[in-house]
């Protein structure tokens, strides 16, 4: 066993959106420098992080010389491996069981790619076998549970043996165990060796196990724990190396829950070796022998309450991916699902991310999602008990938004194209709610289509007053209480459904859009850029960066990161494109930091794409004033390791990034 240093690498997280939560992340897992990083990442919703572990120990064995406060399983050491003499001084600490009748029995196990090593220590000479009880787990809750005796010989007169002790090969010595005994005061010492592959389940999972030691000689009796072999869920857990750094570096340190809320198995990595996706309160975690090479775990503090947890292939790589469905509000609450896969860092990216129901009170408007390998299909359902015309809430800003059920979509279909869900198909249904509706507004005169020339380069106009879409901005400020909110810009410009003009607003610190081709004419669509503080340093621009014609939205603005013991502010640029769904973000970058004077200035322009009709994302370092490479008090994190892309310095690495339109998002040039 190494002993284990946790290393933290928390990943900035900026709720932006109206279905979005903001959660309440822990801190960072060591003392380092990354803490700040780490508190600011807490305050502003989410952590995303990777804990490892490496070499280490003490002069004399390289083991923990802590007690352990209960039986674990810990990897052999491989520059002090075991002496086998069935004397135990140079194993880890033991975890000692106290017994009935006087017995003591004191245990550590350890393990490498191939056996189980088990050292026992005994207050009496035993005439009984110690019985080893070790459970593999299954979803669901099942495990597979297996019994195998250890029955020590006598010291210089006879040999010992090891056998399963229960089930159908109960009686059956176990082939290539064996076992080594040595006197011990007036007690016994042995050490037994018994392979993975005495345990079928060995061959794919080496996580989540359960189980631990007893003896008993008449009666007296000792066990590292409750062992009855026909309730494994009660038994102890007896994590293996990459659940020990998960427990000293996450949840021991967060003081998380021992067991989790969800606990599920599958290989998300693609080689034998089953990896364990456990939810604690909040935080997601993967751990597993496969998993970056068992040197690494992964956690993410999800901040909102997640209703199921799901591993199966979605993508079609013969991985199982994660999905999960997640719910945030209060009085109006949402639910939706996301899809997380794994990408080439083995870190989980999300693929899909489409609300599904939104409820408030006895109210609620529902979609059905049927997923199957590389295709999703997404149904607004009929079953709504909303009443259209008091439906008024604002679609949902960080995932596609719900479907309802009297708009004038009535289902979609995304197939994944290598990155990411994109919508494939959309089946039109006749709008019955207010969209269909007749509104007091003055019926739009007749628009001719614009030229192709004036589609692919969008110009914004100054808005005149008394135009068409008067009366839908009064409805949207009087709903949104802005009525005297300043409007810091507005102006038309084409960026959705049909050629005509939008009308887009930036007033307070909320987006609005509106128009006569613009959701039938009769409503608008909005977000509340509630990240950046009051509004009053947000500038929009607008430009076509996807090559459709239509502009996107293109936002800048500072974001408070801390304001102890000093204000710290991220300048993020955001672009979001606007459809009949509502406004999506698909681009976001942190552009500077600012502290006491100090900035840390990047530099991100958009250049032409190869192809000449979309835009690609060119980010380079800036300036830094105030800080050197040894007083800047953060990392630079890894391009696409959070939900906004880094900011780049001088000395990190990379320097230089480049992300090109994929037809859903703007995605990382590899």
């Amino acid at each position: 066993m190494r002993l284990r240093s946790v290393v933290a690498l928390p990943l900035l997280s900026l709720a932006c959106g109206g279905g979005s939560p903001s959660p309440a992340s822990p801190d960072s897992a060591n003392g380092s420098k990354k803490d700040s990083i780490g508190a600011l990442a807490a305050s502003q919703g989410g952590l995303s992080s990777v804990g490892s572990f490496g070499g280490g120990g003490n002069a004399t064995h390289g083991y923990s010389t802590a007690a352990p406060s209960s039986l674990r399983l810990e990897e052999v050491d491989a520059q002090n491996p075991i002496n086998l003499d069935g004397v135990v001084g140079e194993w880890p600490a033991r975890y000692r069981a106290e017994g009935g009748g006087g017995a003591s029995l004191s245990a550590a196990m350890l393990y490498d790619t191939s056996k189980i090593y088990v050292g026992v220590e005994l207050s009496k000479l035993p005439k009984n076998a110690v019985t080893l009880v070790l459970a593999f787990p299954g979803n669901g809750g099942t495990f597979t549970t297996y019994e195998v005796a250890l029955k020590p010989g006598k010291p210089g007169e006879s040999s010992g043996d090891v056998r399963f002790a229960s089930g159908t090969k109960r009686g059956s010595e176990i082939t290539g165990a064996s076992i080594i005994e040595a006197p011990n005061g007036d007690g016994l010492s042995f050490e037994a060796v018994i392979p993975w592959t005495a345990f079928s389940e060995a061959r794919t999972t080496r996580v989540g196990l359960r189980g631990g030691l007893k003896w008993s000689e008449g009666s007296a009796n000792a066990a590292t724990g409750p062992l009855d072999a026909a309730s494994p869920s009660k038994m102890p857990s007896l994590p293996t190396e990459p659940e020990l750094s998960l427990i000293e570096g996450l949840l021991g340190p967060k003081n998380l829950p021992d067991r989790p809320t969800y606990e599920l198995y599958a290989d998300i990595t693609g080689d034998p070796q089953k990896e364990r996706v456990a939810l604690y309160g909040k935080v997601l975690t993967i751990v597993g022998h496969g998993y970056r090479s068992g040197r690494e775990f992964f956690f993410r503090d999800l901040g909102t309450e997640v209703l199921s947890l799901e591993l199966r292939d979605v993508t079609g790589d013969n991985r199982a991916d994660l999905i999960l469905r997640r719910r945030s509000g209060d009085v109006v609450s949402r639910e939706w699902v996301d899809i997380l896969a794994l990408d080439k860092s083995e870190e989980p990216r999300s693929v899909f991310t489409h609300e599904v129901v939104v409820a408030k009170g006895q109210d609620k408007v529902l979609n059905s999602l049927r997923i199957a390998p590389k295709s999703i299909e997404l149904v607004a359902e009929s079953s709504s008990t909303w009443d259209p015309n008091a439906y008024k809430e604002a679609p949902s800003r960080d995932s596609d938004p719900i479907l309802l059920p009297w708009g004038a979509v009535k289902s979609q279909t995304f197939e994944f194209d290598g990155t990411s869900f994109t919508k494939t198909n959309e089946v039109a249904q006749k709008p019955t709610g207010p969209a269909a509706a007749a509104v007091a507004v003055k019926t739009p005169e007749s628009v001719a289509p614009l030229s192709p020339k004036e589609i692919a380069t969008p110009k914004e106009t100054t808005t005149k007053s008394g135009d068409n879409g008067t009366l839908i901005f009064e409805r949207f400020k009087k709903e949104r209480s802005l009525e005297s909110a300043p409007v810091r810009k507005d102006v038309q410009v084409h960026v959705a459904e049909d050629p005509r003009p939008e009308r887009v607003v930036l007033i307070g610190k909320d987006l609005v859009v509106f128009g006569p081709g613009f959701l039938g004419g009769a409503s608008y669509a909005y977000i509340s850029l509630d990240q950046f503080g009051d509004g009053s340093s947000v500038e929009l621009t607008t430009r076509d960066l996807t090559g459709d014609g239509a502009a996107e939205l293109i936002v800048r603005g500072n974001a408070t990161l801390s304001k102890t013991p000093e204000l710290t502010e991220a300048n993020l640029m955001i672009a979001y494109s606007v459809g009949a769904q509502g406004i999506k973000r698909i681009f976001t970058i942190e552009t500077a930091r600012t502290q006491k004077g100090k900035r840390a200035q990047g530099l991100v322009q958009f250049i032409p794409a190869p192809s000449g009709k979309t835009f690609d994302i060119d980010v380079r370092p800036g300036k830094v004033e105030g800080w050197t490479e040894k007083t800047y008090p953060w990392d630079q994190a890894a391009p696409g390791s959070g939900p906004y892309e880094p900011l780049l310095l001088p000395w990190g690495n990379p320097n230089k990034l480049r992300y090109t339109w994929n037809g859903s998002a703007f995605a990382l040039v590899k």
